[in-house]
C-alpha cells in the first residue's frame, strides 16, 4: 500500500514589508505585502518524519545581509519542531532543500548528520551564482559562510524527477532558479505538490484574468519557469495534483493538510 503524508505549514517569520511584484513579474508594482517563511512537516503512515527547508536566518542576520525581517520569538525551526510535534532535530529521517536560498536553508546546520536532498543542478549554481544572485545565495563569493556551507557534507544530489522515497517525489522546476525542486507527496486526498518559489502564491496559479499563470519576480531564466509551467499543467492533468505554495500567508490558514475534519474540507 502506497505510504501517505499528512503535511503541516510551519510558519517561521516574515518579511514585514515586501514588494508583490518580486513574486507576480510585473504585476502589482508597488503594492507592498507581507511574505511569511513557511517548512513544510512530512508525517507518513510508515512513520516517516521529513522536513522541507529549514527556514531562513535569525533578524541579525537578516538585516546586515539581506533586509528586515520579523522572526517572533519560538518561531526559530528546532523550537517549533520540539515545541509542536514533540521531535528533536535526530527524530528526522530526512531533508528537502526545495533550493538554496538564504530563506529556505539557514537552518541546515541544526539537523546535523542528515541527508539533505537537492537537485545538482541548484547546487552547482549556488557555489558559483551570477553576481547579483550572490547574496540570494550566500555563496562563497558573497563574504560569509552561509548554513547550507556549513552543512554541505549533508547533501545529497539528484538529477531531475527523482522518486526518494515510497509516496515522495521530486519533481525539478527551473525558473525561479536553475535547479529549484518541488516536492510531489501522497496524501489520502491525492498528491499535493509543495511547490516552493516556483509558485509563491495562489495567485502566481490562479492568474488574473488577463494571464493564465504568472511567474514569479525573481528568476534564473523566464523561458524555463513557462516550460515549468506547463510541466505543472501537465501534472495536473494527469494526476491531478494539488498545490500549495511556497510563500502564501493563506497557506497558513490550515494547520495540516488534506484538511481535517475539523477544519473544514477542501
Amino acid at each position: 500500500m502506497l505510504t501517505t503524508y499528512k503535511i503541516f505549514p510551519i510558519y517561521l517569520g516574515e518579511i514585514p514589508v515586501h514588494d508583490k511584484s518580486s513574486f507576480t513579474y510585473m504585476v502589482d508594482p508597488g503594492v507592498k505585502m507581507t511574505c511569511p517563511f513557511i517548512s513544510f512537516l512530512l508525517l507518513g503512515s510508515n512513520g516517516r518524519k521529513i522536513l522541507v527547508d529549514t527556514g531562513p536566518c535569525d533578524a541579525e542576520w537578516g538585516a546586515k545581509y539581506h533586509m528586515p525581517l520579523n522572526i517572533p520569538d519560538g518561531c526559530e525551526i528546532v523550537e517549533v519542531l520540539r515545541r509542536d510535534f514533540d521531535l528533536a532535530p535526530g527524530d528526522l529521517d530526512y531533508i528537502i532543500n526545495t533550493h538554496l536560498h538564504w530563506d529556505h536553508s539557514c537552518g541546515n546546520h541544526k539537523f546535523p548528520g542528515k541527508k539533505i536532498y537537492v537537485q545538482a543542478s541548484e547546487l552547482e549554481y549556488a557555489l558559483d551564482p551570477l553576481p547579483i544572485h550572490r547574496a540570494t545565495y550566500e555563496s562563497p563569493q558573497y563574504g560569509v559562510v552561509s548554513s547550507w556551507m556549513r552543512a554541505r557534507d549533508q547533501l545529497v544530489t539528484v538529477d531531475g524527477d527523482t522518486e526518494i522515497d515510497d509516496g515522495i517525489r521530486l519533481i525539478l522546476l527551473p525558473g525561479h532558479s536553475d535547479g529549484i525542486q518541488g516536492v510531489l507527496v501522497s496524501t489520502e486526498n491525492g498528491p499535493y505538490l509543495l511547490a516552493g518559489d516556483c509558485i509563491n502564491l495562489y495567485q502566481n496559479w490562479e492568474g488574473n484574468g488577463k494571464l493564465r499563470h504568472i511567474i514569479g519576480g525573481l528568476h534564473s531564466d523566464v523561458k524555463a519557469y513557462f516550460k515549468t509551467y506547463e510541466k505543472i499543467e501537465a501534472l495536473e492533468q494527469t494526476e491531478h495534483i494539488k498545490i500549495i505554495p511556497g510563500h502564501d500567508v493563506h497557506v497558513l490558514d490550515h494547520k495540516v493538510y488534506p484538511v481535517s475534519v475539523e477544519e473544514g474540507s477542501e
